[in-house]
Order: structure tokens, then C-alpha cells, then sequence
């Protein structure tokens, strides 16, 4: 279950020289830890913010054995450094695992914790003494430094591609990681691929590389016709040439190939197939098992599958034997950590959903949820926000929140009473538990599960005990959290899938949103719109056909939709809803919204410009919809740099965590009409970044040089800022900002925690940069805009 993707690779360029490593290291232990918290002490950054050019002076040393391990009874959560001589200035690549990240000179890379081997970024080293801080995190770690060569290349590691299929022809995409070897912005770098022979050729130029900066863009495969047997290798692969070209300001041509071979299937065989995901533009896989004996006149169920931490999904879907009436489909959660299927990992298996429904004959009356361990925690967590959607659940080892599971996710600091709990709603699974009423479950566990606890199952077993009619729990005796392959592809689960059917249109409903621009429809009713912000809305709602009636009960919702005509066969409908009765028409959708004298009355589409469904925060949300992030350019030279660092650590962030490729333009070729409909993320400030004035001349929060203004209030000096707000050009999207108001503040936001998944903030929250020595007391203001997206106060 924990084999990694792989793919055989031969580099068409000579291997570089790989240089003397550094050996002898100062250790110190790290001074706080923050759990899952969006903000943590940090007093070694704040030196680094401070003095770029920081030089510990720990007196713990630690040596790297014959292997080039550096390990330390501090290094489950410590600090490394070293200084190390280079005879030149030069670039090489840095290569490693275990650790979280480094700064070399000052400026932060990402690492390698998981050791999942897809380091192999470039950093650049001065001629003299450099300066290596490392963060370890997983006990020990390993450095590898390699010389390299030219302006930029492709990364031997991290390469995606589908395979072939004896079946069909495929259509889709693959992605390399490119490196820039520079100090500079890198334009005119094309990727080449295909020849016309088995593939369509093609030829992509990447957008802009950041100096020393990582992309893995998307690039099509049309497949043309299937390889003829000499050309597949004794393995039966088909090997594939990528070309990278850059030409330099001098037109002097730069020219890196690499070769990869990818698998031929045959048909009935378990395969991987990509996708372009619309968060980011990047290419994301899935693993597929085919029914057995498919037939393309038949419709069929479809078994989506939710992998456990450090599981491929290709590895999961292998777990399954092929069904006669079911498609087994494993999405990835973008990595096989990832966001343990929530935020991001949670957009990704809705994605896959959505495009098994387009791609394959499924009967969308029979789409079950099931998953192990992180995947069974995620079959909860997405079942409890869209419990519409399938005909029955699957949890399997499952752990059911992060605050069950771990039992504190925020180290000492108690947010309960906060927004930024608030803005972690979507994550209680037990606070959305009646939205299984109406959904079928099978619960699977282990007896002697020592990785998660049948406790965990049994904690939700209590809870639907009170009030669910239609669930097993069943506790295999003597068994651990892994039992083979019947932990996943479980007989008497698979039954009792095929006993259950989707009636699509219910008649009564039970359901609860902690916020409707993540989950807001039921069947035939949608929360458009909350009262207060990030606390659940509630809805329950029964329709009596015979009778034309319709009743619902509703709390914190402002404005609700309905769409009954595949429920009701009068033309007229006499609905009560809460203390109102209105005449509704079968054949319009039913918009209605709620008045300050707490009636309900009919009105017109919603105002776009509002808060709702299709527009809302909290913060995290913007990191979505095709998302381009935008940097300043107009500080001084210091205060470039250190934003392009942010923004490029940031960038590496995005790419480990989860599989991500982000656009990224300076705010002198950023324009409104080159990005329509895309969600923007700005760094910097004001008066660094010129797309502030663009996209936020009407909001009540303005970032600039030296000071943050928040509505009549104002702070001055070294703060920071992470707020959304309205793309207000368009209907649907949201802005993203990433403040700093000074150089120190630019260095001192080297964190990135809001990729983690878990991590929560509201929509606006604004911080000293004595965050790293106080913590969560630096925060100034922290909450949400109403529903006109103006500040409460």
C-alpha cells in the first residue's frame, strides 16, 4: 500500500558533478511549536528577518555519518547550522530529505520531510562563506549539493504522465518540474513534446521563471495512434522525449532533453489517467479499475476511493479486484499527504467525481464513498459536507477530526472562542453528523488498530446511534489497521453498497453548511446565503406531494434556493417556511430571502456582489479557481529580493504539499483583462505592487509602505495581513492578499502555513512582527466582512 509512483527516467545530458557536502553542523533545539496554527513562535526567523546574514552560536555540533545523515537527539524538532566554503560563485542543486527547509544566505527554500525523494531544487551559492540554517523536523536529515550547468533544465524527479491504453487513444496531459538556474527572471523557455508519430507535437512556452524558482506546467498528449510493437522496449513501454529551449538575451539556445517510458495497458487493466485541475492549472492523476467485461451499453456504479497517508492512488485502486457493475476510481488528494482530503484534497476528489461522471457511463444514483484511515477521515469529512451526493459511505480505520484523533491540534493556545475556530467549521465532522441521516454507512475497523484507534469509530457509532436508522458497524476481531486487501475491498461493504440507491430528489432533508461557498445544496434546496458568517446554517425541510405543501425550518440563513419541479406535480406549491406562508411555482427556481422582521419573502437572483454560494470567504478560498499570484516590483532592490524569495518559497510550498503550478506575474505585466475569471493572490503592498490599486481601490482594508488602514483604524510599522476580498471585475472571484508592509515583515512571513491543511484564518487577520516571539497575543484584528463585504465595525 505504500509503493511511491514511479517512472523508469534516463537524462539525455551528462550527470553533473555532484561537490563536497557540508559535514560538521551547530544544533539547537526549536523554541515553540504551533501545531496546526496559522501563525506560530518563530525566534530564529525573526533573527533571519532581522539580519539576513544571522550566525548562530550553538554550542550542541552534530556530524553526518558515512551516508551523509545528520542526525540529533533535537532533531524531532531543531535547528542545524553550517557555514560552507565555495571556491566560486555557482549554482547547483540541492537534493535531500527529512528536513522541512533551509535558508541558504538568508533566503528560505522548501525541503524534503516526508523523505518522499522529490527534492531536487536549485539554490545558488556566493564565492566565499555561505550560510546553511536548516528547520529538521523527522529526527535526521540528509544534504546533497551537485554542480550544475546552463540557464535551466528539467528536474529528473517529479514527472507525471498517463498511461497508454490498448483501448484508446489518449487526449489529456503530463507535467515536468523546470528549473531555473538563474538570478533573473527567465522568459522564452518552451517545452517540447510528441512527433507526430504516436503523439501530436506540441510546444508550450512556460509563463516567466523566478530567479532560482521551480514550475511544472501542463503540456498536452494527443495521442495519434497506438505504438507499433518495435517501438515498445522489452517491457513493453513506450519511451517519450521531453525537450526544454531557452533562448538567452544574446539568442544563444539552451537545449535539455529527458526520456521517460510509460506502461502500455491492456484493456480491463488498472490504469492511470491525468487531469488539469482547476484550482491551479496543474496536471493531477487518478487511478482507475475498469469493470470487469465492461460493456460501453451499460451504466455502472462507481466506487470512489480515498488512499491513507503516504498511500498512491495508485496503490489503492490496486487494492481492489475488478467488479462486474462498478468503476474503482482513487483520486490523490494531490499527494499521497497532501491535505489529508480536506481544503485542496477535498476540491481534488470532487474534481476527479465530477470528471469519472462526464468521462464513464455512471449511474449517478450509484455513487458511493469509501476510503482507509486519512481516506476514511475524509470519506466522513466530505460525506458530512455533501451527503447528496452518494448512496451510501464506506469509512474504513478511519480517524474522524484532527481534534479527536490528536486531541489538541493547537498546542497550548486555546482558539474556541475565536474566529479562526469558527473558520475551521468545515473540518467538524461532528458538529454536521445529522447530515447522514439519510445516508447509508458501512463502518469498518480493526479490533487492534494501533495506528487509529477503534475508538475513533466508536465515538461516531454513539453519535448516529441516537438518531440514524440505516448503519453497520462492523470491528474485525484480532485485526490492526491493515489487514490486506480486504481493509479497502471489503465483501460485505461491497453488498451493502449494491442494496442502496441515490433517490436524487428526497423528500425530507436534513442538512447543515458551515459555510455555502464549500457546501450549500441538498437535492432541490441551497443555502445561498448565511447571517453570521462561519457558524453552521441549518435547514430541514419536508415536501408532501399529494398534499402541494412544502415545509422548512431554517437557522442562520439569509437567503435560500429551491428547485422543486422534479418533486412537486402541482404547478403551485403552498410553502411555510418558519413563520411565513408563500405560494411558490413548480416550474421557477424559488429565491427568497429573509427580512430583518425575520419573514421570507420572494425576490430576484442574488446580487452577485453579496456574499454567497458562489463568492465567500474565509481566507483559504482564494487559493482557487485558476489562481494567479502577483509580485511587486517597484521597492528597493532589498525589498524585491526578499518578496521574490517569499513569493518563490511560497511557490515550493504549493509544489510539495500538493503537486501545485501556480501563474506568476510581476504587477508590471499583470492586467485585469489577461486574467479573467481567475482568482489573484498579491504580495507585498501597495506601493511595491501596483495591482493592490487595481483590484482594491473599494476596500476597507488598505495595505502600504509602513501601514496597514482597517476601516478608521491604523497600524504602523512591521505588520503583516492575509485577507480575501472581492474580485469585483467579475461575478465569482476573490482576491487574495499576503501583506507586509516593511522588508523585515517581507522576511518575517516566511512561513506558509496556510498550506497545511487544518491551518485556519478568517477573513481578515492582521499581525505584529512580535507574532514570532508572542504568538497569537501579536494578533490585532482578526474576523469576517458582513454579507456587503464591509468590516463590522
Amino acid at each position: 500500500m505504500m509503493a511511491l509512483l514511479t517512472y523508469l527516467t534516463l537524462i539525455a545530458i551528462p550527470q553533473r558533478q555532484e561537490i563536497e557536502q557540508p559535514k560538521t553542523w551547530q544544533v539547537t533545539k526549536h523554541q515553540a511549536s504551533g501545531g496546526r496554527l496559522l501563525l506560530v513562535k518563530d525566534p530564529v526567523l525573526l533573527q533571519i528577518s532581522e539580519n539576513p546574514n544571522f550566525t548562530p552560536k550553538w554550542k550542541e555540533k552534530a556530524t553526518a555519518n558515512k551516508d551523509g545523515y545528520v542526525n540529533h537527539n533535537f532533531f524531532r524538532d531543531g535547528w542545524a547550522y553550517c557555514e560552507y566554503e565555495s571556491e566560486q560563485f555557482q549554482t547547483v542543486f540541492l537534493q535531500g530529505q527529512g528536513f522541512h527547509s533551509i535558508f541558504v544566505n538568508g533566503d528560505r527554500f522548501f525541503g524534503d520531510f516526508y523523505s518522499a525523494g522529490l527534492l531536487h531544487l536549485v539554490i545558488p551559492l556566493n564565492k566565499g562563506k555561505n550560510r546553511f540554517l536548516v528547520r529538521v523536523v523527522r529526527g535526521a536529515f540528509k544534504l546533497k549539493l551537485i554542480r550544475a550547468a546552463g540557464t535551466c533544465s528539467i528536474s529528473p524527479r517529479d514527472m507525471l504522465f498517463p498511461d497508454l491504453r490498448q483501448d484508446t487513444l489518449i487526449d489529456s496531459y503530463g507535467a515536468v518540474v523546470v528549473l531555473n538556474h538563474t538570478n533573473r527572471v527567465l522568459k522564452k523557455v518552451k517545452l517540447e513534446f510528441g512527433d507526430d508519430e504516436v503523439f501530436e507535437k506540441a510546444e508550450i512556452e512556460l509563463n516567466p521563471l523566478l530567479p532560482y524558482a521551480l514550475a511544472k506546467p501542463a503540456f498536452p498528449m494527443k495521442q495519434l495512434r497506438q505504438p507499433m510493437r518495435n517501438e515498445l522496449n522489452s517491457a513493453g513501454q513506450y519511451s517519450l522525449v521531453i525537450t526544454l529551449l531557452h533562448q538567452d538575451e544574446s539568442d544563444n539556445n539552451s537545449v535539455t532533453a529527458i526520456s521517460s517510458t510509460l506502461p502500455l495497458r491492456t484493456t480491463g487493466q488498472q490504469y492511470r489517467a491525468t487531469k488539469k485541475s482547476e484550482i491551479d492549472g496543474s496536471v493531477q492523476y487518478f487511478a482507475v479499475v475498469p469493470p470487469r467485461n465492461f460493456d460501453p451499453k451499460k451504466s455502472y456504479a462507481l466506487y470512489l476511493s480515498l488512499h491513507g497517508a503516504a498511500v498512491e492512488a495508485t496503490s489503492q485502486a490496486a487494492c481492489y479486484q475488478a467488479k462486474p457493475d462498478a468503476f474503482c476510481i482513487a483520486p490523490t488528494n494531490r499527494r499521497p499527504y497532501g491535505f489529508d482530503w480536506q481544503e485542496w484534497g477535498r476540491v481534488d476528489a470532487l474534481e476527479t467525481l465530477d470528471l469519472a461522471m462526464n468521462e464513464y457511463q455512471i449511474d449517478p444514483k450509484r455513487i458511493y464513498l469509501t476510503g482507509h484511515s486519512m481516506g476514511g477521515h475524509g470519506t466522513w469529512y466530505i460525506g458530512a459536507l455533501y451527503p447528496s451526493k452518494f448512496a451510501a459511505l464506506g469509512p474504513a480505520a478511519g480517524w474522524i477530526t484532527f481534534a479527536s484523533y490528536r486531541d489538541t491540534i493547537y498546542g497550548d493556545i486555546d482558539l474556541s472562542h475565536t474566529p479562526f475556530a469558527s473558520s475551521d467549521l468545515e473540518n467538524d465532522v461532528f458538529g454536521m453528523v445529522e447530515n447522514y441521516t439519510h445516508l447509508p454507512i458501512y463502518i469498518l475497523h480493526g479490533e487492534k488498530d494501533n495506528n487509529v484507534p477503534p475508538t475513533e469509530s466508536r465515538k461516531i457509532v454513539a453519535k448516529l446511534k441516537e438518531f440514524h436508522q440505516n448503519f453497520i458497524y462492523h470491528e474485525q476481531p484480532d485485526a490492526g489497521h491493515w489487514f490486506g486487501n480486504e481493509s479497502v475491498d471489503w465483501q460485505p461493504m461491497i453488498e451493502f453498497f449494491r442494496r442502496h440507491t441515490n433517490p436524487i430528489s428526497p423528500l425530507s432533508i436534513q442538512f447543515k453548511t458551515p459555510n455555502p461557498s464549500i457546501s450549500s445544496t441538498y437535492a432541490w434546496t441551497t443555502i445561498y446565503s448565511q447571517i453570521t458568517p462561519e457558524e453552521f446554517s441549518n435547514l430541514q425541510a419536508d415536501a408532501y406531494p399529494r398534499r402541494g405543501q412544502i415545509a422548512i425550518k431554517t437557522e442562520n440563513i439569509a437567503r435560500l434556493q429551491l428547485n422543486i419541479k422534479h418533486i412537486m406535480p402541482q404547478k403551485e406549491v403552498i410553502l411555510t417556511i418558519d413563520n411565513t406562508e408563500i405560494t411558490i411555482q413548480k416550474d421557477l427556481n424559488t429565491n427568497l430571502v429573509r427580512t430583518t422582521e425575520e419573514q421570507w419573502i420572494l425576490t430576484g437572483e442574488p446580487n452577485q456582489f453579496l456574499k454567497g454560494a458562489h463568492r465567500n470567504g474565509p481566507f483559504k478560498q482564494a487559493f482557487n479557481k485558476n489562481m494567479v499570484w502577483v509580485y511587486g516590483t517597484n521597492g528597493s532592490d532589498k525589498e524585491n529580493r526578499a518578496l521574490i524569495a517569499k513569493v518563490r518559497y511560497d511557490q515550493q510550498a504549493w509544489w510539495y504539499r500538493g503537486n501545485g503550478n501556480v501563474q506568476i506575474v510581476s504587477d508590471k505585466n499583470f492586467n485585469l483583462d489577461q486574467f479573467p475569471n481567475q482568482n489573484i493572490i498579491l504580495y507585498g503592498h501597495a506601493d511595491i505592487n501596483s495591482a493592490f490599486d487595481q483590484l482594491l481601490a473599494a476596500s476597507p482594508i488598505q495595505v502600504k509602505h509602513n501601514i496597514i488602514k482597517f476601516g478608521q483604524l491604523q497600524y504602523e510599522g512591521d505588520y503583516g495581513i492575509f485577507f480575501t476580498y472581492p474580485r469585483f471585475d467579475t461575478d465569482e472571484n476573490l482576491v487574495g492578499v499576503i501583506g507586509m508592509t516593511t522588508e523585515k515583515m517581507i522576511r518575517a512571513s516566511q512561513q506558509a502555513r496556510y498550506f497545511i491543511s487544518g491551518v485556519s484564518c478568517p477573513d481578515y487577520a492582521i499581525f505584529g512582527i512580535d507574532v514570532l516571539t508572542e504568538g497569537f497575543s501579536s494578533i490585532v484584528e482578526a474576523g469576517y466582512f458582513d454579507n456587503n463585504w464591509e468590516l463590522p465595525y
